[in-house]
């Protein structure tokens, strides 16, 4: 039997010095020599390969070279790569304060509030009930319906109509904590100014009202005790009496 081969190796020393210098080695073993003879090359392997590059070996073509592509992007990659590290600490640093702003201005988290809690809550709770804090519960039918023919009525569900809404707008509208404050304080006067006047209303109605029922009471009575006869003719009987009594 014969021992066959497809492929032959060649070990072609400058081929692997090309190699060497295009990936791994530095720039140099630039066979085969030129032979110089005076200065002037005489090998005709350096012309068939050299001359007409003898320009080749001044420029480092690696791309592993200091300034070579591969280098380049290797450096890219690892100041995009610090870049990126850099970016991602800086976005959570802003998420974190962005939480702490919303945790902060949100209306949705409002009702955490410790002050809240502590003492609007219960302060404007009457903005809150179906009896409006209980304005109506003192008020007997005839004083209710005198007031309603009066306006006083409409007036007070207008008022407080409109502190309800600022209520729910405190507590719900997106705002500096301490403006949110304010604005519960500022209602909490605006309520307290309007019982105050309601009370007042109140007060002035009954008021009206006795007065009123006295007046028609006084009315009755003269007209039970109204005498049958005139005031003339009531005197002339008294003196006609007293003269008899003389006699």
């Amino acid at each position: 039997s014969f021992n066959l081969q497809a492929q032959v190796p060649i070990n072609d020393g400058h081929v692997i010095n090309q190699q060497r210098r295009m990936v791994m080695t530095a720039w140099n073993n630039f066979t085969p020599d030129p032979w110089r003879v005076f200065g002037v090359p005489t090998n005709p392997l350096w012309w068939s390969t050299w001359g007409f590059h003898q320009d080749y070996h001044k420029t480092d073509r690696r791309p592993l070279s200091p300034a070579g592509p591969q280098t380049l992007r290797y450096g890219a990659a690892i100041l995009m790569h610090t870049a990126t590290k850099q970016y991602e600490k800086e976005q959570a640093e802003i998420k974190k304060t962005a939480l702490k702003e919303i945790v902060r201005i949100s209306g949705d988290l409002s009702g955490g509030d410790p002050l809240y809690i502590l003492y609007y809550k219960e302060e404007l709770e009457a903005l809150t009930e179906d009896d409006k804090g209980g304005a109506f519960t003192d008020l007997s039918l005839e004083e209710f319906a005198y007031m309603a023919k009066t306006g006083s009525v409409d007036w007070f569900n207008l008022k407080y109509q409109a502190l309800q809404e600022s209520y729910e707008v405190a507590k719900t509208a997106d705002m500096e904590r301490g403006q949110r404050m304010l604005m519960y304080h500022r209602i909490m006067l605006d309520m307290e100014k309007l019982y105050n006047n309601w009370g007042y209303k109140k007060r002035v109605a009954k008021t009206i009202l006795d007065i009123s029922k006295r007046t028609n009471e006084m009315k009755a009575d003269k007209e039970v005790f109204k005498p049958t006869r005139g005031y003339k003719e009531i005197i002339d009987e008294i003196m006609k009496n007293t003269k008899t009594l003389a006699k």
